[in-house]
């Protein structure tokens, strides 16, 4: 049995990545695991300060397809995020930045994400109706402590 030797990433690489995110047009780049894809995530971050929509995360789901629990929220609103981004503009520009677990994950058709994907900003407002339409759910409660829950209040939703 082989051990695979885990290589660094090139010295320089973020860099040359984030003026390309900068350039007209998208472009994909595919990182070979996970580290690696969280790795350049951070570096990349910071090179983008001053334009962080130039970078689409599409993390991997990181549960195997036989476990019982769920992707973390975080990594499922991400994944929406950026394919709900990619639906909406007609000429994105940037870099999608994944990893060969998550490109090879199978995806919901584009129908069923522009039909059930929606963004809330802090302090955005939505009609509960229009919740109700898309089939969506709300957590009632009194507080809204966390990032992630909502709250409902009269007619309004707020997430925090």
């Amino acid at each position: 049995m082989s051990e695979r030797s885990v290589q660094p990433i090139p010295a320089g690489l973020s860099y040359r990545l984030a003026a390309l995110a900068r350039q007209p047009g998208l472009t994909v780049f595919i990182c070979s695991d996970l580290r690696r894809y969280r790795q350049l995530s951070e570096e990349l971050g910071f090179y983008l300060q001053d334009a962080p929509q130039c970078l689409w995360r599409f993390p991997a789901w990181e549960t195997l397809p036989y476990d019982r629990s769920s992707p973390h929220h975080a990594i499922v609103g991400e994944r929406f995020a950026t394919l709900g981004r990619l639906l909406r503009e007609h000429d994105p520009q940037g870099l999608v930045l994944t990893a060969l677990p998550a490109w090879l994950q199978r995806i919901a058709p584009p129908e069923a994400i522009a039909t059930h994907v929606w963004q809330l900003a802090v302090d955005d407002e939505m009609d509960l109706a229009a919740l109700v339409r898309m089939d969506a759910t709300h957590v009632a409660g009194a507080e809204v402590a966390r990032a992630g829950e909502r709250k409902r209040a009269e007619d309004r939703l707020r997430v925090m």
